[in-house]
């Protein structure tokens, strides 16, 4: 297998776009910038749009962003449109302690997702699990790196 076979579709936690419009710096602005520039395919699910779109409006959270009006609904199209949308179920889903994170990691095993990018925890130390065969847990640095060697 070359670098550019390497598959690269990801599901990319809610915390990891929210940090992206909140410090427009560092690894989750850098997937977010990779996202919208195309080079990797974006799985997600209806529930986790849903829940972006909520925690973008929170008067606390917006009151964090650096990022313009115009930026966030920029990024909030490109997910609409260039996203695959898949259905999850967490009957798939191995049980983790906070239940969004369940979601999240059920849209990964829903949408046969090669990565999840998470700076949660409780997800990273899913990492090594043998219940997720296929799925790589990375935090957003490691992702970029991936990303790079694939370029």
């Amino acid at each position: 297998m070359t670098p550019g076979d390497i598959q690269t579709d990801a599901v990319v936690d809610t915390n990891v776009f929210v940090s992206s419009l909140i410090t427009r710096t560092g690894s989750p602005a850098e997937v977010a910038d990779a996202f919208r520039a195309g080079l990797f395919p974006l799985i997600t699910s209806h529930i986790q749009r849903e829940e972006l779109g909520t925690v973008l409006e929170r008067p606390r959270i917006r009151s964090q962003f650096l990022a313009t009006e115009p930026e966030i609904a920029a990024l909030l199209e490109a997910i609409d449109r260039n996203a695959r949308f898949v259905m999850p179920t967490t009957a798939n889903a191995p049980v983790v302690r906070d239940p969004k994170d369940q979601m999240i990691l059920a849209t990964a095993i829903a949408g046969g997702a090669h990565y999840l990018e998470t700076g949660d925890e409780d997800l990273l130390a899913l990492s090594n699990s043998d219940s997720l065969p296929g799925l790589r847990i990375v935090t957003p640095a490691a992702f970029l790196a991936i990303l790079e060697d694939t370029n």
